[in-house]
């Protein structure tokens, strides 16, 4: 066996291992939300929602952003925690599946939405945040996770118009995750995480972000 063929056979292992923890990580949210008086009422309602976009799309962000987290190892059950918390909770304030597939104001001014829809999308991420805060059960950082998830490294995000070197570490993982979901949403059960990559790397080039791409390049 030659040294690539080696090298390929760990990748894959590598891959199966990350795909196992992160599932296992997010089913072990899913559970102790259930267990939560407060936190079971989000759960019940994603539930609600189940086979519909923003079910569908909590739960792939939960993985990826698990996955992604694992790659850079930084795979403590803490941060798996934050990390799924956060996938459930980002879109709490949401209920129009088409909404919360844009990925940005501009995608929402075009998209023929109200007045009123298009300020529920520009709130979201501070409303989510809030709501995450006001839960016990809900550990530090998470908060922040869910309101600079729509921010970008150059200044273009909402809704604070945050530069890369103010956007926090695991925001920057979930970010990236976020935009790994609707892109595997969007291709379908064949979608490749390389083509993913190659689309990426001229949007996020600041140094925090790269980290983030460059650990993903080395299993994609």
């Amino acid at each position: 066996m030659s040294a690539r063929e080696i090298s390929n056979t760990q990748r894959r292992a590598i891959k199966l291992t990350m795909q196992v923890m992160a599932k296992t990580q997010v089913r072990m949210t899913m559970k102790s939300m259930g267990k939560s008086p407060s936190l079971s009422q989000v759960l019940d309602r994603l539930k609600a929602f189940d086979g519909r976009y923003i079910a569908s799309h909590s739960t792939m962000v939960g993985f990826m952003a698990c996955a992604i987290a694992s790659q850079m190892e930084w795979g403590s059950e803490g941060t798996f925690h934050k990390l799924s918390l956060a996938a459930f909770l980002h879109d709490i304030t949401l209920d129009n599946h088409k909404l919360a597939q844009c990925n940005s104001l501009m995608e929402v001014e075009a998209g023929g939405f109200t007045k009123q829809e298009m300020g529920e999308f520009k709130t979201h991420t501070i409303k989510a945040a809030e709501i995450a805060s006001t839960f016990q059960e809900v550990p530090p950082d998470v908060d922040v996770i869910i309101a600079q998830h729509h921010e970008r490294p150059d200044g273009t995000g909402f809704p604070r118009k945050l530069m890369s070197s103010y956007i926090a570490p695991l925001s920057c993982v979930f970010i990236i995750a976020h935009d790994l979901a609707q892109f595997a949403i969007a291709k379908g059960p064949g979608f490749q995480v390389s083509e993913f990559l190659t689309g990426m790397k001229g949007k996020y080039k600041s140094a925090q972000f790269r980290k983030v791409l460059d650990a993903m390049d080395k299993l994609a």
